[in-house]
């Protein structure tokens, strides 16, 4: 889906010349990639780079990862659809973006998959194919629940004054994080296909008419209007009350042939074509694979794309 791409590639284009870095995929990681946002909202990106192979050389050089809203970009020009202001940004080196997939970062995996894409390279497909099959269950899980407590005793269980916005956010990170806890799947971020498509055991005892009643006047630019605390005693008995079992949710590792351990195994020694990596119907290569995401998996995948791409010039 692409919205606003000129001006978005305007946009990254300036931060490319302006910060020395080559940005290999962007994404909308706000309210407009969650299907959640009104004519007037923000531009939220989330972007990946590489950098000269200089920078990697010294500390003083390297940028680890960045941030900043389109007011810093000088070479930006605000256009009739969107003002500098209106755009906030977050990058990090395609180094750090790997360490925080390794460790199932939440930011991180929500930009991979986010449904708004304004630039990508195909690789960056298999890669969200292959963390989005091992992610820690327990850590993505935690983070929702966390983002959710943190939310709901700030803004709804001791405010005077709940709004749609809080209410739905409130809700969504209960609702992303019961899906990832019942389904070890990871979720849709459009809202609207994400209550479609949740199972049933994921939706029970959440009044879902009242959800997208709130999600429709966040999208009417009303999420500033006070409308109560209609979630509050199922966001304590789904969420908050909720005890867990960790051990149910550990994954395992994925099952090969032993024909397939071996074969896939002499990788290693290079004498296995690299284009038969991995295995039919598996987004991770025998015999290393333990179920959870693996910096070894991803060094895979990330010398594909120093192959398939000048990425150090």
């Amino acid at each position: 889906m692409a919205i606003f791409n000129s001006e978005m590639n305007q946009a990254l284009g300036a931060i490319e010349h302006e910060h020395d870095l080559q940005i290999i995929g962007a994404w909308n990681t706000g309210s407009r990639a969650w299907g959640l946002s009104h004519p007037d909202s923000d531009h939220d990106i989330a972007f990946i780079y590489a950098q000269p192979l200089s920078h990697y050389q010294t500390m003083s050089n390297y940028t680890a990862s960045l941030q900043g809203d389109g007011t810093e970009l000088d070479s930006f020009d605000s256009t009739r659809r969107v003002a500098q202001e209106d755009i906030d940004f977050e990058g990090w080196d395609i180094k750090r973006f790997l360490e925080l997939l390794a460790d199932s970062n939440a930011t991180a995996m929500e930009a991979l998959n986010s449904p708004i894409s304004y630039s990508t390279h195909p690789i960056l497909d298999d890669i969200r194919a292959y963390v989005n099959d091992h992610f820690e269950v327990i850590s993505l899980y935690d983070h929702y629940r966390s983002f959710a407590k943190t939310h709901y005793y700030e803004y709804l269980a001791d405010s005077d004054r709940p709004t749609v916005d809080k209410n739905l956010y409130t809700v969504r990170a209960c609702l992303l994080g019961l899906y990832i806890l019942e389904t070890h799947e990871y979720p849709p971020l459009n809202f609207n296909d994400f209550l479609d498509e949740a199972p049933d055991n994921v939706l029970d005892g959440w009044d879902v008419n009242e959800i997208r009643w709130l999600a429709e006047l966040k999208q009417d630019g009303e999420g500033a209007r006070e409308c109560g605390t209609p979630f509050n005693e199922t966001i304590e008995s789904q969420v908050l009350q909720r005890t867990l079992t960790h051990t149910d949710h550990v994954r395992s590792p994925h099952e090969f042939s032993e024909e397939a351990r071996t074969h896939h195994g002499n990788y290693q020694h290079k004498n296995v074509p690299h284009e038969e990596h991995p295995p039919d119907g598996y987004t991770c290569w025998p015999p290393h694979c333990n179920g959870h995401t693996d910096s070894i998996e991803l060094d895979r995948y990330v010398q594909q794309l120093i192959q398939s791409t000048t990425l150090f010039q």
